[in-house]
């Protein structure tokens, strides 16, 4: 599915890179794309720290410490990467939202509505689509501060990267909940009669959310830029 996801999210992207008139289906298809691609991205890095490798004779789960470390590095970072991507094909405001919007409903369509016992956290949600929203405002200049416009990146990989824990839920969850379950309790099963821990859990994730988003925007605007220059030059 990712590379499937990666070939649409290329090939519309030169379409609209060599359009001379530019099509509103393309603008609209795009950031679904980024979407579906974002939505993928986070279940390559779940194989790594997701507790869900365990069988009856094998028992490939990471361990939980390792996993919540590599949890913090690698899923705001990546999110940042994408968001940074999104937003600067089309340098249009909302592009960036709504991918973080595709990938949200893409989120609870899978893994919140399929399960009647986490419907009260519906609400949650808000939060990382509002702080999508935020950081896309962020990046693309629209705030006239000049203190916000000299660090505009960071800022908006910051404010993104905050909320990476609730754009995982609940299936990152686990692997939080496993400092707090015995070995014969799964930790998903714990999730809907958990809500204040989830909650301790999301407030201990935002400073380092926050530094690994900020991370990941930094990164995008030096290499992936440069990256995208060297394309842009190499196919014209």
């Amino acid at each position: 599915m990712l590379i499937v996801s990666i070939g649409s999210l290329i090939g519309f992207a030169r379409i609209q890179f060599h359009l001379v008139e530019k099509n509103n289906f393309v603008k609209l298809i795009l950031p679904i794309s980024f979407g579906v691609f974002w939505f993928n991205v986070m279940w390559l890095i779940f194989f790594f720290v997701l507790p869900i490798s365990k069988a009856a004779n094998l028992n490939f789960n990471p361990d939980p410490y390792v996993a919540i470390v590599l949890s913090f590095v690698a899923l705001p970072f990546a999110f940042s990467l994408v968001f940074w991507s999104a937003s600067k094909t089309l340098n249009i405001f909302g592009v960036a939202s709504v991918s973080a919007l595709v990938f949200i409903v893409m989120n609870i369509t899978s893994n919140i509505l399929t399960s009647s016992a986490l419907l009260s956290y519906l609400p949650w949600f808000a939060a990382p689509i509002f702080s999508a929203v935020i950081a896309d405002y962020i990046l693309c200049k629209k705030v006239k501060s000049k203190i916000i416009q000299r660090h505009f990146e960071k800022i908006s990989g910051a404010v993104l990267g905050s909320m990476f824990f609730l754009f995982c839920f609940p299936m990152l969850a686990m692997t939080f909940l496993e400092l707090y379950v015995f070995n014969v309790v799964i930790s998903y099963d714990v999730i809907p009669t958990a809500s204040n821990i989830v909650f301790d859990i999301w407030v201990m994730t935002i400073i380092p959310g926050a530094v690994s988003g900020m991370l990941g925007m930094m990164f995008a605007s030096r290499k992936l830029n440069q990256i995208s220059g060297s394309t842009n030059s190499f196919v014209e």
